[in-house]
């Protein structure tokens, strides 16, 4: 029998039952003996494939076949195993409808009937039969609530029959749902004498609808406290989801009825047709939106409309879906009166009399012009640098091996130049991000017009930048470069502010295929000559030589560095205020870490937290701060600030940490600390593809009790799905979106559109880096709740923290 007649033979859903089982698993066909189906486990056991094992001869198996068995409570067996020794096996017969099968359980040791072990033969054939109960179950309640000739009535007094059928005493559970109105559908009048009841309500957003129930009456025969099983409560979850589905697309369509009479103020265009599809009714946004008056479209079909976009099958299987379901939604290009193309949402249902009868059909659309708009621009933030508009280190990357890919084919060279800006911390520090974004921009544009047009210039971050030099005809040529790149670099540059500022820049070259054959090894050999050249003092370029160590060497010294700061309790966690929009009332501050060495040489934390991540020093690091960030919310807490919270940043690191969880709850006992005054803090790159052990720890400290809050909002590849998947919140607008504000439209319309979703999505959200009062007025009329930023103070000491709290009369 071949593989599809195989498939016919065993229900899907048993296959798939039995491919999660961790335990060796055949099904042998009574009437001939032939294997029809082997789990991957069983397939390792005997040295072969699931798809090999199917269509043998059960006797195959054994080196000696024994005469067929009758089961008689599971009968042992010998199979080889893929060494050739023999294993262990039981064999069992199946209830209905797999009783035309026999159960084999392959293993070292496998147990025997009546020993209760989950493996035991009847135990997963008893297990089969009540998933295919309740499978059944749910397929004849899918089917019922899915014909369009039932009435809702209809459909849930067939919900409420089938669904005792799907419990363990099917012959004696009573079911009944339940609607707001009054309504009940019961499958038996012994429902309202029942002592053992499992329910469900019937939710749909914040709308009680009903509730759905499955109970026994007083005089259950098996005489069980609870004779309910864990499964049967998965079981009442999905019936209550199909059933509230239901109830909330009746009121959907009763929507769009009374929708002809008050459609022509939707913001939404709307196209009311007859059976035919002509035309009968547009509202004014459809004109809007469209460019059409009505009288220009009236007697006409929507394929006025149409762009030529798609192609006939893909009406017509919209069309099969109005006709089998009644609605279709979905995304769709149309053209516009005057020829431009735009992408619509399109909702299209059918309307039908009280008999039944189709009458018109309606189709509610809205432009998703400027969404799209959107989401290019987040996808050009997720690869060009936002402040220069350059590529970014994730576009650089690809774009090199591009073009190292072009230079391996031609067979001729290649230079990589990392250049270093100086000075730039010293602008920031004594003038504010704006300034120094002002001179990254400036640095930018210089360096683009000095490179040729073949040249590839990106940001590699912070204050470097990366040129990508093509067609060498000789070494020289790299330096040449680097040096013009150095003299255009060191010009004055005047800021906005009047000032002019000069810069040093170093500049490491690595060639190809001399230092490296790959993107990442090319720009690591460029940043070991670029950090020798700064060794030797601005204003210069070095290329990359074998043996050139010092970029490794101070990393080490780094990684030294920090481990005794540790030790030595040289590092400090000071407190930047969180404050609230409207008032600027303080409700709490963010935990940062900073490093002083004792001759008072600062060490920026953008230099010492990359060097832990990299040396595993992150996971101490990270408990130093939540200890000295609990230990500081514990004493405002008791001040009588029991409002104030401390937020915490977590790394990647530690979120792989199995013990994460029990270190924050371990922190909050000691401190007596309630969790709601924790607020953990991780990036939004850390959540696009979270591995299982991160989301397990995510939902931990949720159920913990602890907030969570997106970090750097909007630097990543922002998506909804994570924040409703794992609860987020509050949301952190990354400081690069603040800091031009409002005078960058761009900026302003995307931070615009963050506050709205975060509020519609009922997040806080929270700006970054404010630092003057018209970025506050922005966010104010936005609705931005709450901000952070040297506008009201940067990180301070925890004496200081409180002394400001204090000072403010913040409310206990």
């Amino acid at each position: 029998m071949g593989r599809t007649g195989r498939h016919r033979e065993l229900p899907r859903e048993v296959r798939v039952l039995l491919e999660r089982l961790p335990t060796p698993v055949l099904l042998v066909r009574k009437s001939d003996g032939v294997v029809i189906f082997a789990n991957e486990a069983a397939a390792h056991c005997l040295g072969s494939t699931s798809g090999g094992l199917a269509d043998l001869p059960f006797s195959a198996l054994f080196d000696a076949p024994p005469q067929y068995p009758e089961p008689d409570g599971g009968v042992p067996i010998q199979p080889r195993g893929r060494d050739g020794r023999g294993l262990g096996g039981r064999l069992s017969d199946l209830p209905a409808p797999l009783d035309h099968l026999r159960l084999v359980i392959l293993g070292p040791d496998p147990p025997a009937e009546g020993t209760g072990h989950p493996q035991e033969p009847s135990l997963i054939a008893a297990e089969l039969a009540e998933r295919l109960k309740e499978l059944d179950c749910l397929n004849r309640i899918n089917a019922a609530l899915q014909r369009p000739d039932l009435s809702t009535a209809e459909a849930l007094q067939r919900v409420a029959d089938a669904l005792p059928q799907g419990f363990r005493y099917p012959n004696e559970a009573v079911a009944c749902v339940s609607l707001g109105d009054g309504q009940r559908y019961c499958s038996d009048a012994a429902v309202d004498r029942m002592e053992h009841s499992l329910s469900r309500p019937l939710r749909s957003d914040d709308r009680e609808l009903g509730h759905i129930v499955v109970g026994y009456p007083t005089n259950l025969a098996s005489g069980e406290s609870d004779p309910f099983l864990a499964e049967e409560g998965d079981l009442l979850d999905m019936v209550a989801a199909r059933v509230v589905a239901l109830l909330e697309r009746q009121d959907y369509e009763k929507s769009l009825r009374q929708a002809a009479h008050v459609f022509a103020s939707a913001r939404e265009g709307v196209i009311i047709t007859d059976p035919d599809r002509r035309i009968i009714s547009v509202n004014t946004a459809f004109t809007r939106i469209t460019g059409y008056s009505e009288a220009e479209v009236l007697g006409k079909t929507p394929a006025i409309l149409s762009s030529g976009y798609h192609d006939e099958a893909f009406y017509e299987a919209i069309w099969r879906n109005i006709e089998a379901q009644g609605h279709w939604q979905g995304e769709i290009w149309n053209r516009r009166k005057g020829g431009e193309l735009y992408p619509q949402w399109l909702s299209i249902t059918a309307i039908h009399d009280d008999d039944g009868g189709l009458i018109n059909y309606a189709a509610v659309f809205s432009d998703l012009s400027r969404i799209k708009q959107t989401e290019a621009e987040l996808e050009h933030l997720a690869h060009y640098d936002p402040l220069t508009g350059l590529p970014n280190r994730t576009l650089l990357s690809s774009l090199l091996d591009e073009r190292l890919a072009g230079s391996r084919q031609r067979g001729d060279r290649l230079a990589v130049l990392l250049c270093d800006v100086a000075r730039l911390k010293d602008i920031n520090d004594s003038l504010g991000y704006q300034a120094g974004d002002q001179v990254l921009q400036g640095i930018a544009e210089r360096l683009g017009q000095r490179v040729r047009s073949e040249d590839l210039l990106a940001r590699h971050g912070g204050d470097e930048f990366v040129v990508v030099m093509e067609h060498l005809h000789s070494d020289a040529d790299a330096g040449h470069l680097a040096q013009a790149l150095i003299e255009r670099a060191a010009a004055p540059l005047t800021l906005s502010s009047g000032q002019q500022a000069s810069f040093g820049m170093s500049v490491g070259i690595a060639l190809f295929p001399d230092h490296g054959e790959t993107a990442a090894a090319l720009l690591q050999a460029a940043e070991a000559a670029m950090y020798d050249s700064k060794a030797r003092g601005r204003g210069d370029y070095v290329y990359y030589r074998p043996g050139l160590t010092r970029t490794a060497q101070r990393r080490l010294e780094m990684d030294i560095g920090l481990r005794e700061a540790l030790d030595a309790g040289e590092l400090a966690v000071h407190f930047q205020p969180l404050l609230a929009v409207a008032d600027r009332r303080v409700i709490g501050a963010e935990a940062l870490a900073r490093w002083a060495r004792p001759d008072g040489a600062a060490i920026p934390p953008e230099e010492f937290i990359p060097a832990a991540e990299d040396s595993g020093l992150i996971l101490a690091l990270g408990e130093y701060v939540l200890d000295h960030a609990c230990a500081a919310a514990a004493e405002w807490h008791a001040r009588g600030h029991r409002e104030t919270r401390i937020a915490v940043n977590l790394s990647a690191a530690q979120f792989r940490d199995p013990r994460l969880v029990d270190k924050v709850a371990e922190r909050l006992r000691m401190y007596g600390l309630p969790a709601r005054a924790l607020e953990v803090e991780l990036t939004e790159r850390l959540l696009v593809s979270p591995d299982a052990g991160t989301r397990e720890a995510i939902a931990a400290l949720k159920d913990l009790g602890v907030s969570l809050a997106i970090d750097d909002f909007g630097t990543g590849y922002s998506a909804l799905a994570y924040l409703q998947d794992l609860e987020a919140d509050t949301i952190k607008i990354d400081r690069r979106f603040i800091r031009n504000l409002p005078a960058d439209t761009r900026n302003a319309r995307l931070t615009a559109t963050v506050i709205a979703m975060g509020n519609a999505l009922g997040l806080e959200v929270l700006a970054e880096g404010v630092e003057t009062e018209d970025q506050l007025a922005f966010l104010q009329r936005e609705g931005c709740l709450l901000f952070q930023g040297f506008l009201a103070a940067p990180a301070i000491p925890a004496p200081d923290f409180l002394r400001l709290l204090e000072d403010a009369g913040a409310p206990p």
